[in-house]
């Protein structure tokens, strides 16, 4: 089964809804040392990342939103892997576009998956409010919610998490 990156996503703005609010600079600190120790084999490398990118914040070098635009884009891409699925059996597009031509599998049970998620599908995409305390309600926001245009595809979606 192939397990996709969102940054890859088809839709621009799936998988990719606006954060809210403002952190502070031990609250992105936080983030930074959650992300280090994830994506660096050492901790000299962790530590000088935390304090090149924390003295880049206070020289104002770095905006807020294009951090955590880029952190979580870094994130999705070295660790988050998505299946997605249709409840809709019958939409061609979706099997030319996404099924290998046509070619892919159709399973009549998806509640046989563990961590398994329907879309919901909305007319304007909400703005989330990132707490670092609760990073995978955030995350399942964000990959679960997507613009009403899209509601023919009835999608659910099957999640890997690579750490």
């Amino acid at each position: 089964m192939w397990f996709e990156s969102p940054n890859n996503f088809d839709d621009e703005f799936d998988s990719a809804l606006p954060i809210s609010n403002t952190l502070s600079l031990l609250e992105i600190e936080t983030i930074l040392r959650v992300s280090t120790k994830i994506n660096f084999e050492t901790t000299l490398g962790r530590e000088n990342s935390i304090k090149k990118t924390i003295t880049a914040f206070k020289n104002g070098d770095i905006k807020q939103s294009e951090f955590l635009t880029g952190y979580l884009k870094f994130h999705s891409k070295n660790n988050i892997g998505i299946t997605c699925f249709s409840k809709q059996k019958d939409i061609r597009i979706l099997w030319a576009l996404y099924a290998d031509k046509g070619r892919g599998v159709c399973f009549k049970d998806v509640d046989f998956f563990r961590d398994i998620e329907v879309i919901k599908y909305e007319e304007e995409l909400p703005t989330l409010k990132l707490d670092i305390n609760n990073m995978s309600d955030y995350l399942k926001k964000n990959y679960t919610i997507k613009h009403s245009e899209w509601n023919t595809q009835k999608e659910i979606r099957l999640f890997r998490h690579y750490v």
